[in-house]
């Protein structure tokens, strides 16, 4: 951790930094989230938190050039214009996948040999990597719901893979120090700044990177070993769950499956009675704890790591069902 700390550090001031530069940018440029309809904000709050967490992240680059190579640079760039560009223009739903798919491509180009062993078969397993991070940026942008959620939780799991000591560690710490840099400002304030559709699905795109990244170097491959592409199910768990949990209860509910309703996990703990300033800190926090269920499966080998997959399994299970069975819609369909 001692010789992290710089990599910590640097992100956060940069970050820190930079934020109110960038919420006089969004002020200036009109980058704003409106109120209204389900939105809880009573006034308009700027939207280029991204572009600081993106500061950060360039300062890193600045220190350790090595951590973040072209491609990831550029990924991690293009999500943000994509995210920033859907923010201004709310973007049709076909072009942003598109555009989210092309950054996705260069993100798998980046993992180079750090690509899962999946199947064996390049094409396949680079087919199954982009969608994971397709699914990463997406979950992570559906689950920025409420102040310091989103920046909390990335920090959380990308702190449990560097405390792990597995690979990359200083981009793990770096991306917690800009995380870190940027919660004081997402808060209820004047000076508040939202992270925006290109910060939340840029954070989901680092996030997914590293869970990826993570086992192709962390495993070996002989038999001692359970199948590494199960660690990065296992670290995104509590945000797959999040999907999961939404998407069929919507179906459940006859509702529209890709129209936004306040029924995601932090919305349901919510009507259970959970007020948000213990609500964020407690979902973060089983997002990470969660999340630590990956590098205890990769450092127990195939048979106790079968006991830990079994386990994270009911776990899952049991907080879906649980979830689904939250009255959230009231019988009314809002």
């Amino acid at each position: 951790m001692a010789d992290a700390l710089p990599a910590l550090l640097i992100a956060a001031a940069a970050t820190f930094a930079a934020t109110p530069l960038c919420r006089a940018l969004a002020l200036r440029l009109g980058v704003v989230d409106r109120p209204g309809g389900r939105k809880q904000h009573g006034e308009p709050v700027p939207m280029l938190g991204g572009l600081a967490v993106f500061c950060g992240l360039l300062a890193l680059w600045a220190y350790r050039p090595g951590l973040l190579t072209s491609p990831l640079l550029v990924a991690v760039a293009g999500t943000l214009l994509v995210g920033v560009w859907d923010d201004l223009h709310d973007l049709k739903t076909h072009i942003k996948v598109g555009w989210q798919v092309l950054v996705v491509v260069v993100a798998v180009i980046a993992l180079g040999s750090h690509l899962p062993h999946i199947t064996g078969v390049l094409a396949v397993d680079a087919t199954l990597s982009g969608l994971f991070l397709l699914g990463s940026m997406n979950l992570i942008n559906f689950a920025d719901t409420y102040d310091g959620l989103c920046v909390l939780s990335v920090a959380g799991i990308a702190s449990v893979m560097a405390v792990s000591a597995m690979p990359v560690s200083d981009l793990h710490w770096g991306v917690v120090g800009a995380c870190l840099g940027f919660l004081p400002w997402n808060q209820r304030h004047r000076y508040r700044i939202f992270l925006g559709d290109g910060g939340s699905l840029m954070l989901g795109l680092i996030v997914g990177y590293l869970a990826l990244h993570t086992p192709a170097a962390a495993l070996a491959t002989d038999a001692a070993y359970p199948p590494a592409w199960v660690i990065p199910l296992l670290i995104m768990g509590i945000p797959i769950l999040d999907g999961a949990t939404v998407t069929l209860h919507r179906y459940l509910a006859g509702r529209p499956v890709t129209v936004g309703a306040r029924d995601h996990l932090s919305h349901r703990l919510a009507a259970a009675g959970v007020r948000p300033s213990a609500m964020v800190p407690l979902l973060a926090g089983l997002t990470a704890g969660f999340a630590s269920l990956g590098p205890i499966y990769a450092e127990l080998g195939s048979g106790f790591g079968a006991l830990v997959l079994t386990a994270a399994m009911t776990l899952w299970t049991a907080g879906l069902v649980l979830a689904l069975r939250c009255p959230i819609y009231g019988g009314s369909r809002r």
